[in-house]
C-alpha cells in the first residue's frame, strides 16, 4: 500500500530480463504451464466475482454465467452482463493508461473524487476501499476478500 492507495494489475509487468511468451513472465518452458494455470485461475475468479457483483447490483436479472440468455446460433448476439463486463474493463484500462492515479483504489479517508462515479467496497459492513471504477474493486476482492462478506455500492 502506498499513501492509502493500491493499484491492481491483472498480469505482472514483463521483466525485460526474462523470456516472454504472450506477455506473461515465463522463465522457461518448464514453468509455462504453471503461469498459464495461474492466469486461468485469475480469470475464473474475476468472472465469478463479477457474476456475484452483477447479481447483487441487478437482483431482478440474476444470472449464472456471462452468456445467460444469449442465442448461441447468433454470432453477434450479446447480453447486458457481458456488455457491462466489457464496459467495466474498458473504462478501467483506458483510465489506467491515461490517468493511472484515478484507476486506483483508495482508503476512504484518502479518497477525493470529483467525477460522476464513485464506488465503495464494503467488507463485513465496513467501507474498506473506494474507487471511481468498479473493476479495480473487483480485483481487490480477488486479491484480499474472496472468502469474506463483500458488496460494492454505488455512492453517486
Amino acid at each position: 500500500m502506498n499513501n492509502g492507495t493500491e493499484s491492481y494489475d491483472i498480469l505482472e509487468p514483463i521483466d525485460e530480463n526474462e523470456e516472454s511468451v504472450t506477455g506473461l513472465n515465463i522463465i522457461d518452458e518448464e514453468h509455462e504451464e504453471y503461469v498459464e494455470d495461474e492466469e486461468a485461475e485469475l480469470n475464473t475468479q474475476l468472472i465469478n466475482v463479477f457474476i456475484k457483483y452483477y447479481n447483487m447490483t441487478y437482483p431482478e436479472r440474476k444470472i449464472t454465467n456471462l452468456f445467460h440468455g444469449i442465442n448461441v446460433y447468433n454470432p453477434i448476439e450479446t447480453n447486458h452482463p457481458l456488455e457491462l463486463f466489457y464496459e467495466l474493463i474498458d473504462k478501467y484500462n483506458y483510465m489506467d493508461k491515461y490517468n493511472s492515479e484515478r484507476a486506483k483504489v483508495f482508503l476512504p479517508e484518502k479518497y477525493k473524487n470529483s467525477s460522476d462515479e464513485c464506488y465503495a467496497l464494503k467488507i463485513d459492513d465496513k467501507i474498506e476501499y473506494m474507487s471511481e471504477f468498479v473493476f479495480p474493486l473487483l480485483l481487490c476482492i480477488i486479491d484480499k476478500y474472496l472468502d469474506r462478506n463483500w458488496i460494492i455500492i454505488n455512492l453517486k
